[in-house]
């Protein structure tokens, strides 16, 4: 599926192929088909399938199903139709109409008229592999298009260098970091401002941590946050992400238990 976004800024144009896997099962009330979509060169999203075909509409030419794709940073809703032939192992034109949206996708609308559909069955059981490829449009009036926010860097405040000691001063660079630059926070450092957070993950496994911001700022070319890492964050590896609308792919670093740093300020000599 290629997606045209259209938007206030210059419209960009993305392929993709929806893959869906998944499990066919026959009861008195008819043919029931759920499985998974995954979506590549979208947003990194993927959504859930699911179609019901009546036993006694088996002739017909299409069915209605409800579909949602869950993109990073909100959720793009609508219907799908598809010919009864395709879970019978044929081909057909499949289609799809967005209704709407939730996030940073909310109060988009879209059309995908005709999905080039095929099937195959997988094993002796009622396991359908299907593929959906096509053109369509996604109209993003009434929404909001934000770009994924994308770390350059995240160093300590003081040095400027890698790794991030418990409880030091950072800085994280990048671009698409912030919305605005609303400058530096108030007591007591809050952990979200405007929606923008830096969360500090294990690689690991385990529950992420939201550092305390202390300056949010945003110039030409790169955007800069200024935060406090919890002296309670254990010594180890970290993906570090920013959420800004969407969220950032992680960038890798570590936090160790010490680190000296100097802050140092010029001052001009007295006339």
């Amino acid at each position: 599926m290629a997606l045209l976004i259209t938007a206030g800024a210059q419209a960009a144009s993305v392929s993709s192929t929806l893959n869906l896997t998944g499990t066919t099962t026959i009861s008195a009330s008819g043919y029931v088909n759920s499985g998974q979509i995954t979506m590549s060169n979208v947003f990194t999203g993927s959504g859930t399938f699911a179609s019901t075909i009546p036993l006694t509409a088996l002739t017909s030419a299409t069915v209605t199903a409800p579909f949602t794709i869950t993109l990073t940073g909100g959720t793009l809703v609508g219907t799908y139709s598809e010919p009864v032939d395709i879970l019978m192992g044929g081909s057909g034109s499949a289609s799809a109409t967005i209704t709407g949206g939730t996030g940073s996708f909310a109060g988009y609308t879209g059309s995908f008229p005709t999905l080039a559909s095929s099937s195959s069955q997988v094993g002796q059981g009622f396991t359908f592999n299907f593929t959906f490829t096509g053109n369509g449009t996604v109209s993003t009036t009434g929404g909001t298009t934000t770009a994924p926010p994308t770390i350059s860097s995240v160093q300590d405040g003081a040095s400027n260098t890698p790794n991030i000691a418990q409880g030091e001063f950072l800085s994280i660079y990048g671009t698409n970091l912030t919305p605005t630059s609303s400058g530096a926070t108030n007591f007591p450092r809050p952990t979200s401002v405007g929606g923008v957070k830096v969360t500090f993950t294990p690689t690991a496994g385990g529950s992420g941590t939201d550092v305390y911001l202390i300056g949010i700022y945003k110039a030409t070319g790169y955007d800069q946050i200024n935060a406090l890492l919890p002296s309670t964050v254990p010594v180890g590896s970290y993906n570090v992400t920013v959420t800004n609308g969407t969220v950032s792919s992680p960038f890798l670093t570590k936090v160790v238990a010490s680190k000296p740093g100097l802050f140092t300020q010029i001052r001009a000599a007295p006339v």
